[in-house]
């Protein structure tokens, strides 16, 4: 799922290039702290969302999926769990998941620069409060 969908989160940044398998991307030892809900339709997995504690670090829907409601609802769905002190982070390019994350009330609280495997970037810190 990670490794259909991530594509489409890369689409506006800053450099595709930095695109990298989940088995292969150090971040996912994190993925296994997180509280995972899923969304199906039948046997098929079509989105995921991670969360641990008040953090919001995966929220992904199959590109099949996307612009259905899927992402809105694990989003909603991880609220419960994360509360409202969640925040998230994202590319400053990803427009897409920022109207979302606005859409549901969050805020950009900060600005930096980072890389994302090796390759420059801005990111937006995104919270509730």
């Amino acid at each position: 799922m990670h490794d259909r969908s991530r594509p489409l989160e890369l689409n506006d940044s800053p450099d595709g290039r930095s695109f990298t398998p989940l088995k292969d991307d150090p971040e996912s030892a994190a993925l296994q702290q997180c509280r995972l809900l899923v969304a199906c339709e039948g046997d098929r997995m079509i989105g995921f969302s991670g969360s641990h504690e008040s953090y919001l670090g995966w929220l992904y829907t199959d590109p099949e999926y996307v612009g259905r409601g899927i992402g809105r609802q694990l989003l909603k769905e991880s609220l419960k769990y994360t509360g409202p002190h969640a925040w998230t982070v994202t590319f400053a390019e990803n427009k897409r998941a920022r109207k979302l994350y606005e859409s549901e009330g969050f805020k950009i609280k900060a600005s930096f620069a980072s890389d994302d495997e090796g390759f420059p970037c801005e990111v937006f810190k995104m919270s509730l409060d």
